[in-house]
């Protein structure tokens, strides 16, 4: 094979990756991929409250830049996180691994994700999910897990605290 063939496959199956990727996002999951900056991310690690004892999740964690936020600020906590669509997944796989930090991440539905050992949770997921997360929350979360979302609110709960950060808005609940 030829370098300009081999550059061709590799155009052509990297098309493909991005495709399934917007079409995961955009049709499946209704909710588009967009990473949280660092501001935003230091944001809700400071309104999280972030300590070593806790266990922390990241529901729809993207490219893993919260839990690996998270562990730089204390490296003893235990880091879990979640996504659902594969290239985005094996992205922040790929990251958590080159941090050099112990993280959990799987391939896998927020839904499916057992967060009873939460004491903080992070989400960055559409309007549409929060509902049926709300009810997962009452279900599964101990009462004092902090769980704070980036731009979206839970339809049925009112946020215990609010902070304006770069043109949005993080929001804190207390289970």
């Amino acid at each position: 094979m030829h370098a300009l063939d081999v550059l061709l496959v590799l155009s052509v199956c990297a098309t493909i990756l991005m495709l399934y990727t917007g079409i995961m996002h955009l049709f499946v999951l209704r909710v588009p991929y967009i990473p949280t900056s660092n501001e935003v991310v230091q944001s809700m690690l400071d309104l999280a409250c972030v300590s070593n004892k806790d266990h922390v999740y990241d529901l729809g964690a993207g490219d893993g830049r919260i839990l690996i936020a998270a562990k730089r600020r204390c490296p003893k906590i235990v880091a879990t996180g979640c996504e659902a669509v594969f290239t985005i997944w094996m992205l922040g796989k790929m990251r958590t691994l080159l941090s050099g930090h112990h993280i959990s991440f799987r391939w896998m539905n927020v839904f499916s994700m057992n967060v009873r050992q939460a004491d903080v949770v992070f989400l960055y997921v559409g309007p549409g999910l929060m509902g049926q997360l709300e009810n997962k929350f009452d279900q599964e979360l101990k009462p004092g897990t902090r769980v704070i979302s980036n731009a979206f609110t839970f339809p049925g709960r009112k946020p215990k605290r609010e902070v304006s950060v770069r043109g949005g808005t993080i929001f804190l609940y207390v289970w």
